[in-house]
């Protein structure tokens, strides 16, 4: 059991630990070990609605949870209420008028005095304010008029020019009846308190922010308490232009402030427990100011322990240089003479960073009436503060800026518009390539296939790649621009890929007849761990460029490891880069001049390739020369791995099940038809069993009556999705007692957010179209444990006719007639490839050899090997 009267020191009175949880606008709900309320505080009758009496006794997820309320949530609260845990997270909550609000929450576990299970402690903390600001800070006026808060503006004169809906409808004037008045002529009455009304007039002489609590007055003539905060605008040449003043009615919070008196000495006990395991900071010093007790909110918002500060003044480790030397004289008067200070203050985490906090300092009390010490709550305000300059420096535009205005809608509409086309752009366009590349994969397995069928076929195939590559370009800047890129860290082999790199850049570099060097330096290690797909992208990126861009000398890459870091530099003799293209050369969509001469690519390569390298750790640097060549340095954080933790890539063709191998039954759901077919043609011509099914429940009925042993599951589909359909399957093989079968999602949206339902919704695994057969392949191994016969690895046929650094000379198109190759010139210049095969009937007239040559590098988009050859690069 965690006595929390055991951990605060004995001078602390529990009575103004109960006093201070009491005023915090948080809710805070205690349950008997039946999940019953025995007790709230007036935090969560502000925050609800519901007063101890209505809820006495019944179970907080039926009282507060509803229809819009998220089931996984819910059931995450419930399973670890059920187990003990604490849970803390965000729900959507009701209250008792039926609205709803946004709620942080946090429960725990209670113990009695002989260490048993006594119930539960929740506190909720409102964030609905915080989330409606998310989503409508970017329509300024229109959020400033929905604010549950009355938002008003005043000129420089302290004379009201705008008031928004909410001061209309709480107060009773409009904006008509009190524009050119103060404040205090609409407000005040004969109860405003004249200490704070003096307090507050102050300010607006001083042009000082003012925060604090006043009696104000409606039309009809009722009062009322609120809370106020006023910030000064001032112009772009720093003249004082008026205030924007935020107040919030705190009627009933004063009202259960009193109220809080009447709680008993056994309830200030039980809610110490609450105190210690509040979100907001709470600090026990003694009378000099010396830290003896801190909470765990303390420690989540300033990275201290309790160990760490214990002696110290807060004022010492919390308070940045450049506070207001004044701010702190005023705190320092105003306890020591026995008052409460309330207030706003800039204060320092343990790393460094800051953050802005509400505080109440209250002096503790002995029977004497003797200040023994001090209780510190701090809550973080950065949030709000943010909020507040965002409103502030809205409205002062908001009269200059209409045209503005109505453009950033239009901005908005458009990227809402982009995200929606780029949500559904993924399924749309990688679907049909599904089938294009697979059935390519599926033509090319079927024996009998001569030659110029395989060339064909392959032809298709790297289109359809070059093709992806371009849609995951796209993708991957939203995802980027989006902030939902994530990292993978898993073991791989270093050196294997900067084999498999080299190999597929020489290629290239041997049809541009420049050379190509790899030094790779003894230091560097042959296993990591991170993102092998991304840094061989990065690689790639960067080499293809240079290869790209380099007409005379060669390609260097340089590797090698320091700490625990890997250094690759990428130096070429290319054409360089301008000084003044140096600037933006990272920035999206942005090529350089010779880049746009080359005229391919999207621009997107070297930004992605950033973003990546920053994501591991690392960053790359670029200096260049005009004219004499660019050198790439890359440095990406790879943390050591074992060799037994990396496993090998196994790239043999597949021809069938091992002789002997078990029938595998295998259920294949899409609602295209050319999907269906497609895998169920590749699965059957090795050896599987397959049926097929257009939507979920179709799926669900075959897999009742077949008993699959592996369902490939679309997502998306009519009558029942894919997610449902899994749902419903794990539900029956609980109910049943069924064996679990393996199911495998078969997507293609690449966006991390549907990755995660997936996997939630029950699948095993994923695949994102389009696959390729290896993929498919070791998936059945890795989750059934399938066993293949493989083919010998083939020798690639050597053809010298078709090399292009033996035909593609300049010496082969002088036979060519000038029209023919001025022709061909601009075609290949223009990227169109459809004009440069056009003219191949009459190069192979001339020469067939050459004419073959160029279609095998326009049919892999190497437009730049041509005009080498041509020497028109």
């Amino acid at each position: 059991m965690i006595d929390p009267r055991k951990e605060l020191p004995s001078q602390v009175d529990p009575r103004l630990l109960l006093l201070a949880i009491q005023q915090s606008q948080n809710a805070v709900m205690i349950t008997n070990r039946k999940d019953e309320l025995i007790w709230v505080n007036t935090g969560f009758t502000l925050l609800t609605g519901y007063t101890l009496e209505e809820v006495e006794g019944k179970s907080p997820p039926d009282l507060l949870q509803g229809e819009n309320s998220e089931s996984i949530v819910t059931l995450d609260i419930q399973d670890s209420i059920a187990r003990g845990q604490t849970f803390e997270g965000e729900v959507y909550n009701y209250k008792k008028d039926g609205s709803g609000y946004w709620a942080l929450i946090s429960v725990s576990a209670l113990y009695d005095e002989k260490g048993d299970f006594d119930g539960f402690l929740c506190t909720q903390t409102d964030i609905t304010e915080r989330k409606t600001m998310e989503r409508e800070l970017s329509r300024y006026v229109q959020a400033i008029h929905k604010v549950e808060v009355s938002v008003l503006l005043t000129d420089h004169e302290d004379r009201l020019i705008w008031v928004n809906d909410h001061f209309t409808e709480s107060n009773g004037f409009t904006l008509e009846e009190v524009r050119g008045k103060r404040p205090a002529e609409v407000l005040r009455g004969p109860n405003t308190d004249l200490d704070a009304a003096v307090a507050f007039d102050s300010s607006a002489v001083d042009h000082e922010p003012f925060r604090g609590e006043i009696f104000n007055y409606r039309k009809d003539g009722t009062g009322y308490w609120a809370e106020i905060s006023a910030t000064p605008l001032f112009g772009n040449k720093g003249e004082f232009q008026g205030f924007i003043t935020i107040s919030n009615d705190v009627t009933e919070r004063k009202y259960y402030e009193a109220e809080m008196k009447r709680l008993n000495e056994a309830q200030m006990t039980r809610l110490a427990e609450a105190v210690r395991r509040s979100r907001n900071a709470v600090l026990v010093t003694d009378f000099h100011d010396c830290i003896e007790w801190a909470n765990e909110g303390f420690t989540s918002l300033t990275g201290y322990t309790l160990e760490e500060v214990l002696g110290q003044r807060p004022g010492d480790i919390l308070t940045p240089t450049g506070t207001n030397e004044s701010l702190l004289q005023e705190i320092g008067n105003t306890i020591q003479a026995g008052g409460t200070f309330e207030g706003e203050i800039f204060q320092q985490r343990k790393n460094g960073s800051n953050y802005w906090a509400w505080i109440s300092v209250t002096p503790l009390k002995n029977a004497a009436g003797e200040v023994q010490g001090f209780i510190t709550i701090q809550t973080d305000i950065t949030d709000r503060k943010s909020l507040e300059a965002e409103l502030a420096l809205a409205v002062v535009q908001v009269g200059q800026a209409q045209a503005a205005i109505e453009s950033e809608k239009k901005a908005l509409e458009a990227n809402k518009a982009k995200s929606v086309f780029l949500a559904n752009m993924s399924h749309e366009l990688r679907t049909p390539l599904n089938a294009v590349l697979g059935f390519a994969q599926v033509m090319q397995r079927k024996p009998g296939r001569d030659e110029e069928d395989r060339r064909q076929l392959d032809i298709i195939q790297r289109s359809g790649e070059h093709l992806l590559e371009l849609i995951n370009d796209v993708l991957s800047i939203s995802k980027i621009e989006a902030g939902k890129v994530n990292l993978a860290a898993d073991p791989f082999d270093l050196h294997l890929l900067l084999q498999t790199v080299e190999s597929m850049i020489r290629v290239r570099s041997e049809a541009r007849k420049i050379e190509l060097f790899f030094e790779i330096d003894a230091s560097l290690p042959r296993f990591v761990r991170g993102d092998e797909g991304k840094l061989r992208q990065v690689l790639i990126n960067l080499l293809s460029n240079a290869v790209k861009f380099t007409s005379n000398g060669g390609v260097v890459l340089r590797a090698w490891w320091e700490g625990s870091t890997a250094h690759f530099e990428v130096e070429d003799t290319g054409e360089g880069i301008k000084e003044e293209e140096l600037i933006t050369l990272f920035e999206p969509f942005v090529q350089t001049e010779s880049g746009r001469k080359n005229r391919e690519g999207t621009g997107l390569g070297l930004a992605i390739s950033r973003t990546f390298v920053r994501l591991m750790g690392g960053d790359i640097r670029v200096r260049s020369s005009h004219g004499v060549g660019t050198t790439f340095e890359m440095d990406v954080k790879l943390p050591l791995a074992e060799q037994e933790a990396v496993r090998p890539k196994d790239e043999r063709h597949v021809l069938g099940l091992e002789h002997g191998h078990p029938p595998v039954r295998l259920l294949v759901v899409d609602d295209m038809w050319e999907n269906r077919t497609l895998m169920c043609e590749l699965l059957q011509s090795v050896g599987f069993e397959t049926r097929e099914a257009s939507n979920g429940q179709e799926a669900i009925e075959v897999w009742q009556d077949w008993h699959p042993h592996l369902i490939w599951m679309d997502i998306r589909m009519p009558v029942m999705d894919g997610y449902q359909a899994t749902r419903s399957i794990r539900e029956l093989e609980q109910t049943q007692g069924a064996e679990r079968c393996k199911i495998i999602a078969f997507t293609a949206s690449v966006f991390e957010q549907e990755r995660t339902a997936i996997l939630q919704s029950g699948c095993d695994d994923m695949v994102f179209k389009p696959f390729r057969e290896e993929t498919i392949f070791q998936t059945l191994s890795d989750r059934l444990g399938v066993r293949f016969r493989y083919a010998d690895a083939p020798t690639e046929p050597q053809n010298q006719d078709l090399q292009p650094e033996e035909i593609l000379i300049p010496e082969r198109f002088t036979r060519i007639p000038e029209a023919v190759l001025t022709r061909l010139e601009q075609a290949l210049r223009m990227g169109d490839d459809q004009a440069v095969l056009d003219l191949l009937d009459t190069l192979s007239e001339t020469d067939s050899q050459l004419s073959k040559a160029i279609q095998n590098a326009v049919e892999n988009f190497d437009f730049d090997v041509v005009l080498s050859g041509m020497g028109r690069s």
